[in-house]
């Protein structure tokens, strides 16, 4: 008697957690336009330990998951099948993309290429569209819940694409955003790394949604423009058949998978710094234990990162690496102290050597995966 009571219990209690644990995820309430996407800037806090958002699809449940995903844009690319398009609200043809937003002029795909834009492990294709000569616009497609959805964005919206999903957009010669995206059902939305934008009286940058100098702008600039750019593939018939065949995007994901989930890492850590912007310009307390949390996870990354190198190189590219780190340590710490000399004896220089070592630390850290990693 005394067990069937237990048995009733435990199922009654498995009940009540799994119910309890089923939560409903709201959805976006506006849709994107096809010239103009809402786009909404969204924390997502990531621990720099955190295991990396890429990894090479590797097993045979992968591999036949994502042949089914290309095999899904293959037909999409061939006009054999249509998608939802989210900006058109319906199913439509690739051959007819745009043409209720633009009935006088006729859009056809020139180039594409294969990604993994949000790190989900399912690829992406990007489609270049054109009139004529002039590429206009990009269709994302996107796969989920066992369909194709279709994502459209201007042509500035979406320049400079890199193998790790990230891209810059602009509105003008000084407006623009280093951003990623991710995607919904029925939108798209953004992670903003860094933007720049035009004013009467000074140009304004912000990097990880704080104010920083033209000089700080610019480094994430070049740092952002030394990642691995897309291979953008003709639009054509073999490119769609080899392309897109679980065979070639496999060989290519491994390539790349380490060094791409790492430089996706690294994305994320300072996407998840956003939590510390409330205390970066509050009391001075507040502002150096938020420098010293920022500097921590860019440390706690930068170790992470040599101790996988370590693994990976041979022994002569280790020494090499040795002596190079303790060439770095010691200019990494002459640039701390030289940017708090401005500030010295004053309370606020502890907080600005921090910064200067994290800034240092995490630029370290894209140098090394850049440079080193297989």
């Amino acid at each position: 008697m005394k067990t069937q009571i237990k048995c009733v219990l435990l199922v009654f209690m498995l009940s009540v957690s799994i119910t309890a644990c089923s939560t409903d995820k709201s959805k976006l309430s506006n849709s994107s336009s096809a010239s103009s996407n809402k786009m909404a800037d969204v924390s997502v806090p990531i621990s720099p330990s955190s295991t990396p958002t890429n990894t090479p699809p590797d097993s045979k449940f992968e591999n036949n998951k994502n042949d089914s995903v290309l095999e899904a844009y293959k037909t999409v690319l061939q006009n054999k099948v249509d998608f939802f398009s989210v900006d058109d609200k319906k199913k439509i043809y690739l051959n007819d993309i745009l043409k209720e937003q633009y009935p006088g002029n006729t859009f056809k795909g020139t180039n594409f290429t294969v990604l993994d834009m949000d790190g989900d492990k399912i690829p992406e294709v990007v489609i270049e569209l054109s009139s004529g000569n002039n590429p206009m616009f990009f269709e994302i497609l996107h796969y989920m819940n066992g369909a194709v959805y279709g994502y459209n964005i201007v042509y500035r919206g979406l320049e400079r694409l890199k193998v790790d999903g990230t891209s810059w957009g602009s509105s003008g010669a000084s407006d623009n955003v280093c951003e990623k995206l991710r995607f919904k059902s029925n939108a798209y939305e953004t992670d903003v790394l860094a933007y720049s934008k035009s004013s009467t009286n000074k140009d304004a940058y912000f990097v990880n949604n704080k104010p920083v100098t033209k000089e700080s702008f610019d480094s994430f600039s070049k740092e952002q423009d030394g990642k691995k750019d897309v291979v953008w593939y003709e639009f054509s018939q073999k490119n769609i058949e080899t392309k897109l065949s679980i065979n070639s995007y496999s060989a290519k994901f491994k390539e790349e998978s380490k060094k791409q989930g790492y430089i996706i890492k690294l994305d994320n850590i300072e996407i998840g710094l956003k939590d510390l912007d409330k205390k970066s310009s509050g009391t001075t307390q507040e502002m150096l234990a938020a420098a010293g949390d920022r500097y921590k996870r860019w440390d706690t990354a930068l170790n992470e990162i040599y101790n996988v190198l370590k693994v990976q190189l041979p022994s002569s590219d280790i020494k090499k690496l040795q002596s190079e780190e303790i060439l770095w340590i010691s200019n990494r710490d002459a640039t701390a102290k030289k940017a708090s000399l401005e500030m010295k004896g004053g309370s606020i220089e502890p907080v600005i050597f921090t910064r200067s070592l994290a800034d240092t630390t995490k630029i370290r850290c894209y140098e090394l995966v850049e440079k080193y990693m297989q």
